[in-house]
């Protein structure tokens, strides 16, 4: 199997609506995603299953349910057994592990190790399926008289063929609707970011599921922007960014305006909040290009997606026409 077993969402683009495709809309979830295998590999080591990246220095069995380690390589969740049997057998499920949009509790239960399969507070974690995967084993579909198949039409993005098989409180399948057209999405997308949500999603319903980033599933984010104050920078850590900038380091005394974006509420006026900014390539990493443009106690303006709970936005990018 693929590295990138989950299929990944790319950005919105109103000309999806040309490709004459009646688009299924979703509410964009701020949860942790993860991909249950149907079962296949439940008890099974995990060095021995073909996609599990940890190998023989991690000698832990197989839950069946994978989220995105190291390198966005599978990695196995350590989940209850009382949690899995919730999840419908056979049938591979892709989705979310969710808890009100509260990614930062998802991932205190969801990713510890050995010792998270006796942890009660997964009662309060719901697996958001939204998407149908065919077992990585069988070929993949090239043919039409191959997705003609009554196989293959159950492995489709529609959810009606699976719902029935989960057997517990512990799934959810998402909600989806119906758009026609970009009109129909915008009043969609609209409704989520005034209900404070993250974002909205695009499923082609038609579509067949990919083991990379597919024009399939679109997601789109509210933006927001707003300025703050440069106080420092940050050494880059990884790959092209070592002995370049990693990120600037702002700050910023929220407005009236942070109770209105998703993850803020009024309570956040007039805090303070640091965080860093990135959004930059190549050889704008500079130290001198970015020391100059902005040194310390300038003015930074920069692009968000909403706040955490603590007042942090969500995606700080520099906001290109500020250069």
């Amino acid at each position: 199997m693929k590295k990138e077993f989950l299929t990944l969402a790319h950005h919105y683009d109103v000309g999806c609506f040309s490709r004459q495709i009646e688009w299924m809309a979703s509410r964009k979830l701020n949860g942790w995603a993860c991909f249950w295998d149907g079962g296949i590999t439940r008890g099974m080591v995990a060095a021995k299953v073909p996609w599990y990246y940890m190998g023989k220095d991690k000698p832990i069995t197989s839950t069946g349910l994978w989220t995105l380690g190291r390198g966005n390589k599978p990695k196995v969740v350590n989940v209850p057994d009382w949690w899995l049997d919730d999840l419908p057998r056979n049938v591979p499920v892709q989705g979310e592990l969710w808890k009100n949009d509260d990614l930062e509790y998802v991932k205190s239960v969801c990713g510890r190790g050995i010792s998270g399969r006796t942890d009660d507070r997964w009662r309060d974690i719901t697996f958001m399926g939204y998407n149908v995967k065919p077992y990585s084993l069988l070929p993949v579909v090239t043919s039409i008289d191959m997705r003609s198949s009554p196989f293959y039409a159950n492995c489709g993005w529609r959810q009606r063929n699976v719902k029935a098989q989960a057997h517990g409180g512990s799934v959810v399948w998402v909600t989806q609707h119906l758009v026609k057209s970009s009109t129909e999405f915008e009043k969609y997308f609209e409704d989520t970011v005034r209900k404070g949500w993250e974002g909205a999603m695009l499923v082609n319903p038609d579509g067949w599921y990919e083991d990379h980033r597919s024009y399939n599933l679109l997601k789109r984010k509210p933006v927001f922007e707003a300025e703050a104050t440069v106080i420092g920078y940050e050494d880059g850590k990884t790959g092209k960014t070592i002995g370049k900038m990693g990120a600037v380091v702002a700050r910023i005394i929220w407005d009236e305006k942070v109770s209105s974006v998703p993850g803020g509420r009024e309570g956040m006026v007039g805090s303070l909040a640091t965080f860093g900014i990135s959004g930059w390539c190549g050889d704008e990493r500079d130290w001198d290009y970015i020391k100059r443009l902005y040194p310390i106690g300038s003015e930074i303006s920069f692009k968000y997606n909403g706040v955490t709970k603590e007042g942090i936005p969500v995606s700080a990018n520099v906001l290109r026409g500020n250069q």
